[in-house]
């Protein structure tokens, strides 16, 4: 049997797609970002979930002090292939929650490492574009 996929035609289903994106561009440095309506919601976003985690504060660094450096990354998903979980991986969850009357539950995964903790502290440098308003 000859399929679409044995044939190389890929025909995502619309109705699977979990996220597509608005942005266009790539942008290659923060201030082309930061120039772009979209992409600097995007930028003020990730920044206001650290913020509403309370992650970091903002202190001087000691002298001598060991700072990790920060660089921001900009990236497109073009194709439904994005997303990191498939939709054949959320129909089998569901079924299996079904059979077993499971209860389900969604939660955000978006910012889902601003969740841990740590057991040293960690200085930062602030990233490159962060303007303290104080």
């Amino acid at each position: 049997m000859t399929t679409h996929a044995k044939k190389g035609i890929i025909k995502p289903n619309s109705k699977y797609v979990i996220a597509i994106s608005k942005l266009d561009v790539e942008p290659q440095t923060v201030l082309q970002a930061l120039a772009d309506d979209k992409w600097r919601a995007s930028i003020s976003d990730k920044f206001n979930a650290q913020l509403h985690y309370r992650t970091w504060s903002l202190v001087a660094p000691a002298l001598g002090q060991n700072l990790m450096d920060t660089k921001w990354l900009f990236w497109l998903k073009y194709s439904p292939d994005g997303p990191v979980i498939k939709a054949t991986t959320i129909r089998i969850v569901l079924q299996t929650a079904g059979h077993y009357g499971w209860s389900i539950k969604q939660l955000d995964v978006n910012n889902a490492f601003l969740q841990g903790s740590l057991t040293k502290e960690v200085y930062v440098c602030k990233p490159e574009g962060f303007v303290d308003a104080n």
